[in-house]
């Protein structure tokens, strides 16, 4: 386990995990809300999700941690301000005139 989650891990606590991949992509803008109520309202309940997002607007929404990958390379993990502002992160994803 990596050492983000392994701090957040408490081996004696139940947990529902939820994972999606890519799920709102696709997707029409009226149904991407639709897609973001119905993981708030199931996030809110109490299950942990971990989803593997493009959307940023679903990503901004949902997430209370990131981690940010490039070619399979940890780049940032953090709030998504924190991992959004990292100069590594905008400069992969948008190219290095924007970084």
């Amino acid at each position: 386990m990596s050492e983000a989650v392994m701090s957040s891990y408490q081996p004696n606590e139940v947990q529902t995990v939820l994972t999606r991949s890519r799920y709102p992509s696709g997707m029409t803008p009226s149904e991407i809300n639709e897609a973001i109520e119905l993981i708030r309202r199931i996030r809110d309940q109490g299950s942990t999700i971990v989803f593997v997002e493009h959307v940023m607007r679903a990503v901004m929404a949902l997430a209370d941690r990131v981690a940010v990958l490039n070619h399979g390379k940890l780049l940032a993990v953090g709030s998504v301000q924190e991992v959004m502002s990292n100069p590594e992160v905008v400069s992969a994803y948008l190219g290095k005139a924007h970084a």
